[in-house]
Parts: C-alpha cells; sequence; structure tokens
C-alpha cells in the first residue's frame, strides 16, 4: 500500500515493488521518492538522481533500511529513487525454491529484480554477509555498480568475530514479547552497542522480528539457510577477494561500526590495500552493523554519492 510520511516538512512517499523469479517465486520491497513541488527552488539546487538499492543483512529484510531511506529521501539535493529489497525467503518475498537456493541464487535473484525495474549502473547499500550476494552478482554484471557503500560488511570478515557470534547466536531463542525481543537484543549486542536506549532496542526488534498478533514472528522462513544461521559458520570463512577486485575502478565507502567484531580496524585496513578507490568511515558508538540514519551517516553517504 502507498504511504506517505513527512520528515521535516519534506514528503517521502513509499511504494511497494516487486519482481517475478523464472521459477514463479516474487520478489518484493519498496521504493521511496520524494514528492517534490514543481513550483518549488529545489529544481534548481545540484540533485543526485542514480538510483540507490538498499541490500539488507543476509538473513534481513527491508525494515532495516526503512529509517534510512527516509531520512536520505528527505534530504534537500537527494530525488533518487530508493529501493529496499527482501530476498527469497525473507520479510514480504516468497520463499519457494529455498530447498535449492544458495548465496548464488540470491545473486542471481537480485539481478532478476534489478532488471524487472531497469536498474543498471546504480548505486548500492550493501550490509554485512550480503557483501557476498552483490560480489557474485557482478561477476555475472560487472556494470551494475556505479557507487558502493559496505555497511560493516568486506570480502571477508574477522574470524574470531565469526565464532563469538555463531556462539551468541546458538543462545538465541524465539521471544514471546517485543520487550522480551528487545532485552534478547541488548543481552546479545549490548558490548556493540553501549549507548542504545530501551527505544533503541525496541526500534532493532521490530527490524528482525515481524508482528503477529501483537507479538514478534520469525520473519524468515524456516527452511531458509545460509551462512549466517548455520550453527558451524565459524568453521567456514569465505572470502570473495576476486570478486572484490572487479571494482577496482569504481568508488567505495566501507562504514565500519566502531565496535564491530566482524569488520575489524584489521579487516577494513586490509580491504583497503586491495582497493585504490575506498574510503573508510567510523560509525561510532555502534556494532555490526550500523543504524545509517544515525548521527552524521546520511549526510556523508549523501556527500559521498554526490561526488564525481
Amino acid at each position: 500500500m502507498l504511504q506517505n510520511f513527512d520528515i521535516n516538512d519534506t514528503i517521502v512517499q513509499r511504494t511497494p515493488v516487486q519482481a517475478s523469479l523464472v521459477d514463479g517465486a516474487m520478489l518484493r520491497g519498496y521504493q521511496y521518492h520524494q514528492i517534490v513541488d514543481p513550483k518549488s527552488r529545489r529544481k534548481s539546487l545540484p540533485q543526485h538522481t542514480t538510483p540507490l538499492l538498499c541490500l539488507a543483512s543476509e538473513l534481513g529484510n527491508s525494515r532495516e533500511h526503512h529509517r534510512f531511506a527516509l531520512a536520505l529521501a528527505s534530504q534537500i539535493a537527494a530525488v533518487m529513487k530508493i529501493y529496499t529489497l527482501d530476498l527469497r525467503g525473507r520479510g514480504l518475498s516468497d520463499a519457494a525454491g529455498l530447498e535449492l537456493s544458495d548465496t548464488a541464487t540470491d545473486a542471481d535473484d537480485l539481478i532478476s529484480f534489478c532488471d524487472a525495474h531497469n536498474l543498471h549502473h546504480i548505486d548500492l547499500v550493501v550490509t554485512g554477509f550480503s557483501v557476498f550476494v552483490l560480489l557474485l552478482a557482478i561477476t555475472k554484471r560487472p556494470g551494475l555498480v556505479r557507487k558502493l557503500i559496505l555497511n560493516d560488511a568486506a570480502p571477508e570478515f574477522d574470524a574470531v568475530g565469526i565464532a563469538r557470534r555463531t556462539a551468541l547466536m546458538q543462545r538465541a531463542g524465539q521471544p514471546t514479547s517485543w520487550e522480551d525481543a528487545a532485552e534478547q537484543l541488548h543481552s546479545l549486542k549490548g558490548e556493540e552497542f553501549p549507548y542504545f536506549s530501551q527505544p533503541d532496542w525496541l526500534d532493532l526488534a521490530h527490524q528482525k522480528w515481524r508482528d503477529e498478533a501483537g507479538k514478534p514472528a520469525l520473519d524468515t522462513a524456516k527452511k531458509l539457510f545460509r551462512g549466517s544461521n548455520l550453527a558451524d559458520y565459524d568453521n567456514r570463512q569465505p572470502s570473495l577477494w576476486p570478486e572484490f577486485a572487479l571494482l577496482n575502478t569504481r568508488p567505495v565507502l566501507l562504514i565500519r561500526g566502531e565496535f564491530s567484531s566482524l569488520v575489524t580496524a584489521e579487516v577494513s585496513q586490509k580491504t583497503a590495500a586491495q582497493h585504490t578507490k575506498l574510503e573508510i568511515i567510523v560509525a561510532k558508538g555502534q556494532g555490526h552493523f550500523p543504524q545509517l540514519e544515525r548521527g552524521h551517516l546520511t549526510d556523508q553517504i549523501l556527500d559521498f554519492l554526490q561526488r564525481e
């Protein structure tokens, strides 16, 4: 359903979008754009018009980028279309064919979504382990990326951080209330987000779980298996450096959470050493993965996207 949001006296419209895949599954997401008054002086200001696609974390959904999309779309210079996407088996998208799917399937699905919406040579925000989806996609579509923003993502992740994350995941259970969900996230991620308040944790809970009759419910298909929910993921540490090298001529912005255990300072420096056009921003007070609407991150992202 189409919705309008009033953000600091700027109207941002959110429209549902979808794409039908070859096997009949349907991918769904949203498109955000600013509604500009034709009489407004904004038309004479420098504007950014290249579409931006936001790819959520490996098991995440488009709610992860809702606040960021609103914050970015409401900027005076931002008149581009912003897309958020639920990959197969996540959020609003169908779960058909999951038994035979993997990260490579997700990459093909991403390409299909982009083709359906005429998204070519675009800007992308990629969060966490979904970086592997994008890096596999560009082996088939090298021209897909104009500029890339890595949200606590890299061609490989810290091995100790992965092991720690796996151990924490094994402690997690299905929350029975939204307060329980917020407390669970606080318990699991509190060290990486030491300044988050109770409302912040509740907001994160609503990103992770969907509301079902007033209670949190799993928003990924039960048969969805990816690295992020495999118990032995600490023994499988993928890296895609050759694929990342395909982006060497494209500007890349790496946003690393200050307290991230997955994209550490060492990982970010190794990534920078492998790329001639990579910039690093540290999201102060945040871990894996930073909320991009907080602090000055939205302004820094728009500045990066607008630069020649």
